[in-house]
């Protein structure tokens, strides 16, 4: 329908698709189409029909119709695996199943060894307990201080019994 007086660009185009006395329309009434993207249903179509009119400005009519048939698609292949993802999931089971056999090991071998005794508690103290005097009181500014303490922290004096209060 194109010649050197109309170009593509002017014609008018209507498409469409019919399956199963279904149709689809793929373009209506648009300038210039030379082609149309159509995802086609994943179905087993024996006969289906693409249908075609283009008119030219001066009313002319031109139409086409082209039957085919569609095959079901088939379900893809999953991927092969790779050689390397082959090794590493090899390595990972076989570091896997080390830990488990080292496991079983340690175990056997505390099972193997003799219990350890329990430790026997300390021998009760008889008698009084010993009482030594942790703190003292300084006699110029009455503050407790420890008993080691030659000196009063606070005031500076010195304690004549020595270390410990005692003589």
């Amino acid at each position: 329908m194109s010649d050197d007086l109309v170009t593509a660009a002017q014609l008018p185009v209507w498409a469409n698709v019919t399956i199963d006395n279904v149709t689809t329309p793929l373009v209506a009434r648009t300038d210039g189409v030379t082609s149309v993207a159509w995802t086609a249903p994943d179905a087993a179509v024996v006969r289906a029909v693409f249908h075609l009119d283009v008119v030219d400005p001066t009313g002319w009519r031109g139409s086409a119709d082209r039957t085919f048939s569609l095959t079901r698609q088939s379900t893809p292949r999953p991927p092969a695996l790779s050689p390397l993802a082959i090794v590493i999931a090899v390595a990972i089971v076989l570091v896997l199943a080390g830990f488990l056999v080292l496991g079983l090991l340690l175990a056997r071998k505390r099972e193997r060894q003799p219990p350890v005794a329990p430790v026997p508690p300390p021998a009760p103290v008889i008698g009084p307990p010993a009482t030594v005097a942790t703190t003292k009181v300084c006699p110029r500014c009455r503050t407790i201080v420890n008993a080691v303490d030659v000196t009063c922290f606070f005031c500076g004096y010195a304690f004549p019994e020595g270390p410990g209060g005692r003589t």
